[in-house]
C-alpha cells in the first residue's frame, strides 16, 4: 500500500543496492520511452539553447537526442545500462557510465553542479530512497536550475477504478524493475516536500 510517511507506494524493503547494481548493469528498456519529443519542447521552451542539460540514467540517450534537434549542444547523459554504449555512438554530447547516486557524490564533492537543467526520464521509479535522491539533488543545484521529471501514472484513480470494477492484480507492479510508484498527486507531493 501507500507509505503514509513518504506519500507515495513503494516496495518494502528496497532490494539491496548490489542487487540493484547488477540489475541494471544488464537492464534495457523493453519498449522505447513515451513522449520524450514532448518532455524535450517542454524543456527547450523554459531553458535557453545554450543551457547545460544533464539527463540522469539517460540510457540509450534518446531524450538528449530530442534535446539535440532542438538546437541544444551543452548535453550530458549517464546511465549504468547496455544502452549508454549506443548512446555514446550518437555524435554529439558527453555520455558516460555512472549512477545518481555516484554523480551526486561527485557533486557534492564539488559544491554545487553547473548544470542549468536536470532531466530524470522514468528514473524515480527505479531508484531506493528517491526522496533522498531529490533532497540532494537540490542540494547542488545551483540557483535558477531546474529539474524536469517523468514517471508513470501508477496507482492512479483511474488505474484504481480498473482495477476495482475488473478484478485485476496491478499489472504496472514489476518487480524489482520499479520500486516506487507514483501518481500525479503523489509525486506533486514528493517534489514539493523536498526542494
Amino acid at each position: 500500500g501507500s507509505c503514509d510517511t513518504c506519500g507515495f507506494y513503494h516496495i518494502d524493503p528496497y532490494p539491496p543496492a548490489e542487487y540493484l547494481a547488477d540489475f541494471y548493469a544488464q537492464y534495457e528498456m523493453p519498449t522505447p520511452q513515451a513522449n520524450l519529443a514532448e518532455t524535450a519542447r517542454l524543456l527547450a521552451r523554459n531553458v535557453d539553447s545554450t543551457a547545460v542539460v544533464v539527463d540522469m540514467g539517460c540510457g540509450d540517450g534518446g531524450f538528449l537526442t530530442e534535446m539535440h534537434g532542438l538546437g541544444f549542444s551543452n548535453l550530458v547523459g549517464f546511465d549504468q545500462s547496455p544502452g549508454l554504449d549506443r548512446a555514446k555512438q550518437r555524435g554529439f554530447g558527453t555520455f558516460y557510465k555512472s549512477n545518481v547516486w555516484r554523480f551526486l557524490d561527485e557533486a557534492e564533492a564539488k559544491g554545487k553542479e553547473d548544470a542549468d537543467a536536470f532531466v530524470m526520464v522514468n528514473v524515480l521509479e527505479h531508484v531506493t530512497e528517491p526522496i533522498a535522491l531529490l533532497r540532494r539533488m537540490h542540494s547542488v543545484m545551483k540557483t535558477g536550475a531546474c529539474v524536469v521529471i517523468t514517471v508513470p501514472n501508477d496507482f492512479s484513480p483511474l488505474q484504481k477504478a480498473f482495477l476495482k470494477v475488473k478484478g485485476h492484480q496491478p499489472w504496472f507492479v514489476c518487480l524489482p524493475d520499479h520500486v516506487n510508484y507514483f501518481d500525479f498527486q503523489t509525486l506533486k507531493h514528493v517534489l514539493g516536500n523536498n526542494g
